[in-house]
């Protein structure tokens, strides 16, 4: 049991002499350094019960109580033990109180020659002082920050600081640790309470929750004379008003009262080197849509305190109690609030409106100090610690729609802040648990706080001027993010994505309330919404964004322009020569105003959509040679060799001419991570298919669909189309056709536009493979087209596996 350990006998005499028999011989060893070593032992008669090879039962529960009960050295034996062996000399040490035994046991003091040592009061109810609010309120979600801070104690940690957001519950649960180590200690546990203590009353405080004389102005000095021989924990709650005066306390009493332990609870650290913080987290929401929720989540608290305040109150959808919980962070003072709406409103009705706005909670009891009466008050009392110009960066991070970057944090506050500021206005926000690091290392704020940074953002603190950075930064970024495509398309992709809210949000705000910066963000996105396939965000705009004429007249101009192109092909535009055209001009654009880098990818785009429509090889090739000449003028090796790559992804497998060139390509310059990377794969399969090998042709649409990143709309919903095609051609036909309705359906609800065929093969293999179909046709493209994108792929990818390792059948079966 932890560091201790339990031995069962047949015969309560043979525990006696064994008791016996290991203190003479721990008595009489010789420990390194001269040391002595001095263990407590108890002894309790009774009758456990047996689970497999395990003891366990009341009479086990109250053996460790009474072991708990002796010091260093001392043997302590209950009644009944004394009475199983009436020849063993016992001394009596009165009746006492053991933590989860409510009537007062007497215990007993083994004595055997060489062993009559008289001890201090046994360490019981009895004997430890302790002063620990009653708290009805159960405590949920909290049994591994108690076992982590218990061991931290153990382990000689002497300052344990809980930090963690308001209305988390840090109080709650510093008060179970007091309870659960109270015994641990000689003198037991002092709760101060310091919410509403002044700087200069700390030590006054102190003193009285320890029973320290009051000195006026020594009061510091009389503390820790009092606690100096004492062995004893001191709960500091609620320090984060004034961590000057505790630390000023805490720093002399841990290096002169080496028996004390100290716990804070604080909503920041208290900034001293003996000090281990431990943050208390939210409750985890659990899992929806599952019968059950984790013991201790926040859905399993919602749940038990709703019952508390209403008996008839039940659970018709766990996911919207999820949802709820979701919504409020798993914050317990957010869920107790909520928990006592909900038997007014109803779950659905109190989703909806928290959907809208957290004041709709309302107050908490009034026996709650008023700053944890409500969200408002706990968040305003946060913000109350924080200094003016910390505030206004709580405020100004609330431009942001979900989460940032230290980077973005930097330009965001760029001729404000410097790097050091920022830093340090982020760790604080941290430490107040405002601001969140995610696991992917970016910083974000919780739901209810997040909304709250925007009210005050609207509320005069900049809100123009912040959006405006924010708008810039992001679209910036954006861009930058982009033109990554050749250096390492994957990550690119996941960068995007993660980006992908803060630039649809500087978009929206843009377009209403800055006219004159949404042309120049529209031109920075356009390029990384066209590979995350949501290019229809901004494509109806472009138009009355583009410039008259064929001049291009600055680097917006010249992004107008891509943009316009990359409309034209995702529409699968007929009109070649007009998107090619375009970005062309883009190229010029781009050349004499820009990045050769975004050169490079403009020219990349003309000689795909060249190549693609076959009407024009000579320009193709043109605008080939035009990449490859910029990318040598780039200051980084991989752009060119990417640059040659992209004959490979140009080159029209169809044509063997075309594939043997591609092979020669790839062998000099291998796959790599760029823009080629994530499309070889896909441009294997139907040269296998083309060349006879159905079976790999179908396998290797499994392996692509694993390669390729769902974020990228387009090469997906190709790829999808493609085992289309190859199911049809081996005549699955029911799976071809619905693989290929569904492509269209997702294409169109994420772009208004239609999927065009990407092979000239295409058409007359569906023609034939939906001409088989016959009326079953109708029924097969309903249940393509109710996929949503997810399944659609989740779909593709169940079919690849199970029809790349057999036998496809004949022509019409399914």
């Amino acid at each position: 049991e932890g560091d201790a350990f339990g031995a069962a006998f047949g015969d309560p005499a043979e525990a006696v002499a064994a008791v016996q028999e290991i203190q003479q011989q721990i008595r009489a060893a010789t420990w390194p350094a001269g040391e002595v070593v001095r263990v407590r032992m108890g002894l309790h008669y009774g009758e456990p019960k047996v689970r497999g090879d395990d003891y366990w039962g009341e009479d086990v529960h109250f053996a460790a109580r009474v072991c708990a009960a002796a010091h260093g050295g001392q043997v302590v034996t209950s009644a009944a033990m004394r009475a199983a062996v009436p020849g063993s000399a016992a001394l009596s040490l009165g009746h006492h109180g053991l933590k989860d035994f409510p009537t007062p046991r007497e215990l007993f003091q083994l004595a055997f020659p060489g062993h009559d040592e008289r001890f201090p009061a046994p360490r019981t109810l009895s004997t430890f002082r302790t002063n620990l609010p009653s708290i009805d309120a159960p405590l949920f979600g909290r049994e591994d920050t108690l076992a982590d801070v218990e061991q931290l104690l153990a382990d000689g940690r002497r300052l344990v600081t809980l930090i963690g957001p308001g209305g988390v519950g840090k109080t709650r649960t510093a008060v179970a640790l007091g309870e659960r180590v109270a015994s641990s200690y000689a003198d037991g546990v002092a709760f101060v309470p310091l919410a509403a203590v002044d700087q200069a009353a700390v030590a006054a405080a102190v003193a009285d929750a320890t029973g320290a004389p009051r000195g006026g102005a020594g009061d510091d000095v009389a503390v820790i004379e009092h606690l100096r021989r004492r062995e004893l924990l001191l709960v500091l709650d609620n320090c984060e008003h004034l961590p000057d005066a505790a630390a000023a306390l805490i720093a002399p009493l841990l290096a002169e009262a080496p028996g004390v332990s100290v716990l804070a609870t604080s909503q920041f650290p208290l900034d001293l080197t003996a000090e281990v913080v431990h943050r208390v987290p939210p409750l985890v929401v659990g899992r929806s849509g599952g019968p059950t929720s984790p013991p201790g989540s926040a859905i399993t608290m919602f749940v038990e305190r709703a019952r508390a305040r209403d008996a008839s109150f039940t659970v018709a959808d766990l996911d919207q109690v999820a949802e709820v919980c979701r919504l409020l962070d798993g914050l317990p003072l957010a869920l107790e609030l909520a928990s006592a709406r909900v038997r007014t409103t109803g779950v659905e009705r109190l989703l909806a409106a928290l959907r809208r706005d957290l004041d709709v909670l309302g107050a908490a009891g009034r026996d709650l100090p008023d700053r944890q009466r409500s969200l408002r008050a706990a968040l305003e009392w946060t913000l109350s610690l924080l200094t003016e110009p910390e505030r206004e960066v709580f405020a100004a991070l609330g431009a942001f729609a979900e989460s940032w970057s230290i980077e973005e944090a930097e330009q965001l506050f760029e001729g404000d802040l410097d790097e050091l500021e920022v830093w340090d206005a982020l760790t604080r926000l941290a430490d107040a648990s405002l601001v969140v690091v995610r696991g992917d290392g970016r910083f974000a704020m919780p739901e209810r706080v997040r909304r709250h940074a925007v009210e005050l953002l609207r509320a005069g603190l900049g809100d123009d001027r912040w959006r405006r950075r924010h708008a810039e930064v992001v679209g910036r970024e954006f861009r930058e993010l982009s033109l990554e495509v050749f250096v390492d398309c994957r990550r690119m992709l996941a960068n995007l994505n993660d980006l992908l809210p803060e630039v649809l949000q500087a978009l929206t705000w843009a377009k209403r309330d800055a006219p004159d910066l949404y042309r120049h963000v529209v031109g920075m996105a356009a390029p990384g919404l066209a590979q995350l396939g949501r290019l229809l965000v901004v494509a109806p705009d472009l138009p009355q964004l583009a410039p008259p004429g064929e001049v291009v007249h600055d680097q917006d101009d010249a992004a107008i322009a891509f943009a316009l192109g990359l409309v034209h092909n995702m529409e699968w535009s007929t009109d070649t020569e007009a998107e090619v055209r375009l970005f062309e001009r883009a190229a010029a654009g781009f050349a004499a105003h820009g990045d050769p880098r975004q050169v490079v990818t403009a020219h990349y785009r003309s000689s795909i959509a060249s190549e693609i429509s076959g009407s024009d090889p000579e320009a193709a090739l043109r605008s080939l040679r035009d990449l490859r000449a910029v990318a040598e003028g780039i200051d980084d090796p991989r752009w060119v060799v990417e640059a040659a790559r992209a004959e490979a992804a140009a080159l029209v497998v169809e044509d063997a001419a075309s594939r043997a060139r591609r092979s020669e390509i790839l062998e000099r310059h291998g796959v790599g991570v760029g823009a080629y990377s994530v499309n070889h794969v896909f441009s294997e399969s139907p040269i296998a298919h083309l060349e006879g090998d159905d079976l790999r042709a179908v396998a290797l649409c499994g392996h692509a669909f694993r390669e390729t990143p769902r974020q990228h709309l387009y090469l997906t919903l190709n790829l999808v189309k493609l085992l289309a095609w190859l199911l049809a051609d081996a005549g699955h036909d029911e799976h071809a056709e619905e693989l290929r309705s569904g492509v269209h359906a997702a294409y169109r609800a994420r772009t208004g536009a239609e999927h065009g065929d990407l092979l000239a093969s295409y058409a007359p293999s569906f023609a034939a493979s939906a001409a088989r179909l016959g009326d079953r046709l109708a029924v097969v493209r309903a249940r393509g087209e109710s996929l949503d994108y997810d399944a659609l792929v989740d779909r593709a990818l169940e079919l690849a596996d199970d029809l790349g390792t057999a036998e496809p059948g004949g022509p019409g079966q399914a």
